[in-house]
């Protein structure tokens, strides 16, 4: 197997899917995070009306369970607009490649992963890559175990033999992470 050559033409609505999927990748821990640290908050305002028996001003319980609420609503509402930011970025990007006409093209070896588009020509080494994922008929290639950075390949885009085979390709050179 000498090299997995494709072209890619541009899907504005395939592209934003994409980053929108590998986005909620990247930032499932931190959402998981903020339900558990919103939970936690509620348990503790929960004790501390259980043990506010006396008629005391003060509940350390309370203070800090109303406290923390505050802050993992911050942290709830900071990551809304984090993902606005974001996902305003990448449908400005959608549509400067739209119009561009964008064709991507992949040359794949087992040296490397060449890409080629309008603008650039990017060849990465394998060692590069730190790990890979399959999710939903994609191969997500990950730099730094990042869901943003790298490649996903989809299997949609392109033929099913040349999928099989960069999946072949891909496990001989890089070790799987499971999108978690």
């Amino acid at each position: 197997m000498d090299h997995i050559i494709f072209e890619i033409p541009f899907s504005r609505s395939e592209f934003i899917e994409s980053y929108k999927f590998r986005y909620r990748l990247n930032t499932r821990k931190f959402r998981r995070n903020v339900k558990v640290f919103l939970i936690g908050s509620i348990v503790y305002c929960i004790i501390g009306f259980i043990v506010f028996v006396d008629e005391r001003l003060f509940n350390p319980f309370i203070l800090f369970g109303l406290a923390f609420i505050t802050i993992s609503l911050l942290f709830y509402f900071l990551g809304r607009i984090v993902k606005g930011k974001f996902l305003r970025k990448i449908i400005a990007e959608a549509d400067r490649f739209e119009e561009q006409s964008l064709v991507c093209k992949y040359d794949i070896t087992p040296d490397s992963v060449k890409y080629t588009d309008n603008e650039k020509s990017l060849e990465y080494k394998w060692s590069i890559f730190s790990s890979y994922s399959k999710v939903n008929d994609q191969i997500i290639l990950l730099i730094d175990d990042s869901f943003l950075q790298g490649f996903a390949i989809s299997k949609s885009e392109i033929s099913t033999k040349d999928f099989d085979l960069l999946l072949l390709l891909v496990e001989s050179k890089l070790t799987f992470r499971k999108a978690q």
